[in-house]
């Protein structure tokens, strides 16, 4: 709840999404009523899931797009620049919340009334509970800071390309509709639905969950503000050791660097120091050094021959022991046919 980047924060809560499908996909049991119904909640939610997840990622990449800013912190204040961009976002936040008369809706609900009809309690509770994280954080938290956080925005903003606002359009478009027609998804599920979203209980029950939660949000909304700083996930593997290898290059490493040029700059200077006889001399043993001694020591053609000719000699001395061994062995085997 508390990060700051408005990709992160999406991109986490894709998370409790795939959450409902994997438990409407393991109370799934076959020839069942209950898990038929989960089967079926569980398809129709990723198909909505598809379409409210890119209609937010659109709402939030259009700020990106105009602003250039993708931080909480630096956002706010930008309604009334973009207030189709706005309302467009917030169809695909009602939608993921399960708000009725949107695709979410009917879809959620069918595998929390699976878990109804499985009697199974623990998993009904914790799936009515996503849906109080999930509209705190994608429909209060998020647009609360990227549209209203501030008085006056610290960013230049403005509505984004009529393409972007097209594709969040006919996104929006087809969220809605299925949630008023609902039948539409239905006829493409794998069992047949025998499920009405709109039962007076399932409307009653989501509004009223809704509801406490906007009021919580409003009570608690500056504690849910973002604030910069970095949450830490996987990244943890590269951010604290790399600065731990960062430190090493600019300490040990760079001392030691240090220390090399220091020496070599001393050696340079105690070679200019040489009176002119003395650094021809240095100048013609090192030349010797590396165009005679170095050479010879690399000559790895003598040195293969000098192994492979020990090798031979070895294997030589090698093959008479074994022949003398054999023949005492045929002496000693041919001694005991006599004997017998």
């Amino acid at each position: 709840m508390l990060e700051n980047d408005i990709r992160r924060l999406l991109a986490y809560h894709i998370i409790s999404q795939v959450g409902y499908m994997v438990a409407g996909v393991g109370m799934g049991v076959f020839g069942t009523a209950a898990g038929e119904m989960a089967i079926n909640g569980a398809a129709a939610h990723a198909f909505c899931h598809i379409l409210y997840k890119a209609l937010l990622f659109m709402g939030m990449g259009a700020i990106i797009e105009v602003t250039g800013r993708s931080k909480l912190t630096e956002l706010g204040g930008i309604y009334k620049y973009m207030p189709i961009t706005f309302w467009l976002y917030m169809i695909g936040a009602f939608s993921i919340s399960g708000f009725p008369l949107f695709n979410g809706f009917v879809s959620k609900t069918m595998i929390i009334q699976a878990s109804a009809m499985w009697h199974y309690s623990i998993i009904w509770l914790m799936l009515e509970g996503a849906s109080i994280g999930t509209f705190l954080h994608t429909g209060l938290k998020l647009p609360w800071g990227a549209w209203f956080a501030r008085d006056k925005p610290v960013c230049e903003a403005r509505e984004p390309p009529k393409n972007m606002l097209a594709a969040m359009g006919i996104t929006a478009f087809l969220c809605t509709l299925l949630g008023v027609y609902p039948q539409i998804l239905y006829n493409i599920l794998p069992y047949p639905v025998d499920y009405v979203p709109y039962a007076p209980g399932h409307v009653v029950a989501m509004c009223q969950i809704l509801l406490f939660t906007f009021v919580a949000f409003w009570l608690l909304r500056a504690m849910l503000h973002g604030t910069p700083t970095i949450t830490l996930d996987t990244d943890w593997f590269y951010r604290i050791p790399g600065k731990k290898v960062i430190r090493f290059c600019e300490g040990p490493l760079m001392a030691f660097a240090s220390f090399m040029d220091r020496g070599t700059m001393r050696m340079a200077g105690f070679f200019r120091a040489l009176p002119p006889k003395s650094q021809t001399v240095v100048e013609n043993r090192i030349d010797n050094a590396f165009h005679v001694t170095l050479p010879e020591l690399l000559n790895f053609e003598k040195t293969y021959d000098k192994i492979k000719s020990v090798k031979v000699s070895e294997l030589s001395f090698n093959l008479i022991y074994i022949l003398i061994a054999m023949l005492l062995l045929l002496i000693f085997i041919l001694f005991g046919v006599v004997m017998k």
